[in-house]
């Protein structure tokens, strides 16, 4: 009797937890689609030229120099530099690839993507938020009345002449929030506007207009043009 007790015992035990799993297997399961899972998508390029890709002859260096319609960020500048660096299947240890926009005025590369070897970004010029924001910016002071406004790329700066009063201001406002501000005489010599640093540049450097264009000129002639981001009042000076 004893061991039927222990064997029934034994077999109450197994159903019970028999029954345990079941009622966990019979569990109602969540019918709900799962979620998502965002993947960034790859950053839409602007048209651009390749005008050089050369190798070294020791075919340890490749220079590349690129033509970009527009500006625009460090992420496309990397998408840029990895597609053209998979378009060249012989491996280099090193590649430099010098970048350009059109339209802009820059003495030097306005960026560089460069594989040495590791991927090196770097944009020397305005980024697409600091031309947008120079060139929509307003020097609004009281008594201001503003001539002309160019953008300086090598200098970093929005330069604008105002008339204040009867005096004639150069201002230079940079992409960091500061500016600085030097008085300029106004002459005409040949029947072109000459306008010069009070006091005078030591290096006989001054400026003049070309249909609204800023010249830089110095002794040996015109040095760097820019180029309005507006028609520009000349009359306010004569």
């Amino acid at each position: 009797m004893r061991v039927r007790s222990i064997l029934a015992l034994m077999a109450g035990v197994t159903s019970a937890c028999r029954g345990r799993t079941s009622t966990e297997q019979l569990a109602p399961t969540s019918t709900q689609a799962p979620t998502p899972v965002a993947v960034a998508s790859a950053p839409a390029l602007p048209p651009f030229e390749v005008t050089s890709d050369a190798v070294s002859a020791s075919g340890v260096k490749r220079t590349v120099e690129v033509v970009l319609s527009q500006r625009v960020d460090d992420v496309a500048l990397r998408a840029i530099a990895n597609k053209l660096k998979a378009a060249r299947t012989e491996p280099v240890e090193r590649t430099f690839m010098t970048y350009s926009v059109a339209g802009a005025k820059l003495a030097g590369a306005w960026a560089t993507t460069h594989f040495n070897p590791n991927l090196e970004v770097r944009i020397i010029g305005f980024t697409p938020t600091e031309f947008a924001r120079l060139r929509s910016l307003s020097v609004s002071q009281d008594g201001y009345s503003e001539v002309g406004a160019w953008i300086d790329e090598d200098l970093g700066a929005l330069v604008s002449i105002h008339r204040v009063g009867a005096r004639t201001i150069l201002r230079r406002d940079f992409v960091d929030g500061t500016h600085g501000e030097t008085p300029l005489s106004v002459t005409r010599v040949g029947g072109q506007l000459r306008l010069d640093d009070i006091p005078k540049s030591d290096h006989g450097e001054f400026y003049s207009f070309a249909g609204g264009w800023l010249q830089y000129v110095g002794p040996r002639g015109v040095f760097r043009t820019l180029q309005p981001r507006a028609p520009v009042s000349v009359d306010m000076l004569r």
